[in-house]
This record gives C-alpha cells, structure tokens and sequence, in this order.
C-alpha cells in the first residue's frame, strides 16, 4: 500500500530499464535510485507515475528549482527509505543537509508564498462542477449555523468530551492506517464523525478533526526539520543523547525516535495517563509555529511533553512533520463529510469554510 502523503520514494533498480529524468542515461540495475512521484498525464483515474532520478541528479535539480516547488527536506518524505542500506540512507541524509544550506537564502521568500497560497480565499458560495449535492447554503441553514457557539467558544466548550480527545484520534489514525481500501477509510471517518465515539451521535469539534487529520493541507510553519527536533527534545529530556537520538534518527521517523527516548527520558518522563484534548494540542501547535527562537521552543516543548503519553508525543511530531500516517489524502477525508466537499475545497483551499458548510447541509 502507498503512502498517499508522500512524494517521492526510494528504492533500488531492479533492471537497467528507467532512464535518469534529468542526464537522461539509465539506470544501472542495482543502483540506488529516487523518484518523484506525480499525476499521470495518461489516465483520467486519478493514478501516480514515478520520474526516476540518480541520488546526485534529483538533488542537483532542487537546487534550481523555485521557491514552491515541492523538495525532499527530511528522510520522511521518502517512501521507502527505511528499507534502503545503512550507507544509503546516511548519503541521503548528507544530501539533505547539503540542500537545506543551498537553500537557506530562499526559505523566507517560500514560506511567505507557501503562506499565500494555503491562505487563499473566496468569496462566493462553492459548488462542485455538476454535483447535485451542491454546499450553496439557504438563508435557513445559516441560520441554524449562527446558532452555534463562534469558533473560540466552541474550542473551548467541550474539550472534556470524549469526542474531542486526542488519544481517540490516535485510535481512530491507527485504524486507518491498517485499513488499506480507501473507501473504508472514508466509511471509518464518515462513521466517527457522525456517531462519535458512544455510537451515539458526534458531539466534537468537527474542524479540528478534518484539520488534524489533513495537517498537509494549510499547513503551520514550524521551520523544524527532524535534525533539529532530535537536539531540541534532547535538551528537553536531558542527559547526553543528542548523538543517540541522532543514530536512531537514520531509520527515518522522528516521531518513532522522540517516543523512544521521551519513554526513558530522565528530566521530562512521559504522563503516565492520556488526557489531552484536540483543542490543547491545537493550541500547543499554534504557539510553536509562532516561536523562533531556540530556548523558546525548548521551554514549550517541555511543557508539552509533561503533559503527554510516549504515544501522545509522537503524534504531535507527526503532526508536527505534516505526516500523521494514515495513507489518506484529501479526498478521502472530505468525502466523509460530504460528496461535494472535496471539489469544494479544491476550487477554494479554504477547509474551515468547507467544514462549516458541509455541517449546514447536515
């Protein structure tokens, strides 16, 4: 099974057929190799073709590239790259690094576009092309929309509630991500977000839920790379494992690795029960993407990790990292919450509008 959220993967040539995107020679079998991954140009079915690349040509080719175009910054948006040769993987690594230095003069200017763009508006009612089950609303429905709590309230009301837990979202992603068919996937969230966790009717935060599932989808800036999280919760956890954390880090997930040593940190052990709510770890995310400096973060992320579960911290991270592993994408999630919601949102990229009006076709 792919994992939908990733864009590029790994792995060795197995015969000396595809040919290097960028010097045009083949690729000797055995070779190691990585692809980007990308719409297929030659069929209406919404498949993914791989452009292969040697190691040296796919990363001489990021360096030309403009601001928004999509790179590899971490071994985790690799498919695959557990599975490659200890020496592999850390020449990887090394071309990351080496990447991110390249890149570091145009970083602010990317963010800023990446910014624009994840925060892109419209104002008219959306409606997607063709679809009879159209999210127009009728002057009743916004009615019974302001009838609700504003959205601050509404944070705010039922963080006790079961449904708003943030240890039944790590359930509820742990079963998607053993659930391979995509239409299950959707028919999981659909049911959740209808009969909540009592199976008797949903009583969450339905925007947060579609938010955290989708944290690939107007995504906070964090400007932390997987390197730099390793020496921040070193620090957090004390004790001299920065170079530990580092060596489990060529596995490829951080989130695996900062769970790993916060089970045995010193300073900073995890919560021995899960409490957090969604609206919590969502405020712990908005004021981590808000710091830069380095002993802010750390006094943040301390706290943070005083309040979590091993478990609890390694989904923050992968929210963190925009990856939560589910092997879902957009389409799947939206599809739970209304038929016309994914092209909805794919006309205005706005989620939270989306979110409100597919609740007032409810």
């Amino acid at each position: 099974m792919r994992d939908e959220g990733k864009k590029f993967c790994a792995d060795y040539a197995k015969r000396r057929m595809a040919s290097c995107r960028k010097c045009k020679a083949k690729i000797d079998k055995g070779l190691l190799r990585i692809a980007k991954i990308v719409p297929n140009p030659f069929t209406d079915a919404g498949d993914d073709m791989k452009e292969w690349y040697h190691l040296d040509c796919i990363f001489e080719s990021f360096q030309r590239a403009r601001a928004t175009t999509r790179t590899i910054e971490d071994a985790e948006d690799i498919e695959g790259f557990k599975d490659l040769e200890k020496n592999d993987r850390k020449k990887i690594l090394v071309k990351i690094d080496e990447l991110q230095n390249k890149l570091a003069s145009k970083s602010s200017g990317a963010q800023k576009t990446l910014r624009k763009f994840a925060t892109k508006r419209t104002s008219k009612p959306i409606e997607a092309a063709g679809s009879s089950s159209s999210l127009d609303e009728s002057q009743e429905k916004r009615m019974r929309l302001d009838q609700f709590p504003n959205e601050r309230d509404d944070l705010k009301l039922n963080e006790i509630n079961k449904d708003n837990s943030f240890k039944e979202f790590r359930k509820l992603c742990a079963k998607l991500y053993e659930e391979p068919a995509y239409t299950k996937k959707t028919a999981i969230v659909r049911n959740l977000l209808q009969k909540g966790t009592s199976g008797h009717g949903f009583e969450g935060n339905t925007y947060l839920w579609v938010k955290f599932l989708l944290p690939m989808v107007n995504k906070r800036i964090y400007n932390l790379q997987s390197k730099q999280l390793c020496k921040l919760f070193a620090r957090v956890f004390g004790g001299c494992i920065y170079d530990s954390m580092l060596e489990d880090l060529e596995q490829g997930d951080a989130a695996e690795t900062v769970a790993k040593f916060h089970e045995k940190a010193v300073k900073c052990p995890p919560a021995p029960k899960a409490n957090l709510s969604l609206q919590q770890v969502d405020r712990y995310l908005d004021k981590l993407s808000k710091l830069t400096r380095e002993e802010d973060q750390i006094n943040l992320l301390d706290e943070i990790a005083r309040t979590c579960t091993a478990n609890d911290l390694k989904m923050i991270v992968r929210l963190i990292k925009h990856d939560i592993r589910i092997n879902a994408g957009p389409r799947h999630i939206l599809d739970a919450l209304n038929p016309a919601a994914y092209e909805a949102f794919h006309a205005s990229l706005d989620l939270k509008e989306v979110v409100r009006q597919s609740l007032a076709e409810g």
